[in-house]
């Protein structure tokens, strides 16, 4: 982790019977003048057999964006001519679309399908996670003003 940066570590944010199962860094891609663009800062992603959680690095500590794998509509790979990424869509509607570093592709998008499974979400010792989309607007509105 780079110095001065601030982010709430794995063993701060898994909740009890909750499976870590991998962490990434991740870019927001935004759509913008017929082009995909990512966002600055990067976010630390924490993915679990529950939730994704998004964080930004930044000086402050900010409340973490948490979506839960429940949530997780659809996954889809997203390419542009030099970068490599990911639109996920919620049971809200919403798209969210991350830019993925390339050594790290094959296994987020793995991952972030497993715990999307149909058959995992019915796993009797599913969470009960709501999805707090405060906090996912409130992640959102803070790129958008980067």
């Amino acid at each position: 982790m780079m110095k001065g940066i601030s982010v709430l570590t794995v063993n701060q944010l898994l909740l009890q019977n909750e499976r870590f199962i991998g962490d990434y860094n991740v870019e927001i891609a935004r759509w913008s003048n017929g082009k995909w663009s990512s966002t600055i800062p990067t976010l630390y992603a924490i993915l679990t057999d529950h939730r994704l959680i998004l964080q930004p690095h930044a000086r402050k500590l900010y409340e973490p964006a948490i979506i839960p794998a429940h949530y997780i509509l659809h996954i889809v790979p997203l390419r542009t001519p030099t970068r490599f990424g990911v639109v996920l869509t919620l049971k809200t509607e919403q798209r969210v679309a991350l830019l993925i570093p390339t050594h790290q592709k094959d296994e987020i998008i793995r991952n972030l399908r497993t715990i999307a499974l149909p058959g995992l979400k019915e796993n009797p010792r599913q969470l009960q996670i709501q999805c707090d989309m405060q906090n996912v607007r409130k992640m959102i509105n803070y790129f958008a003003h980067w």
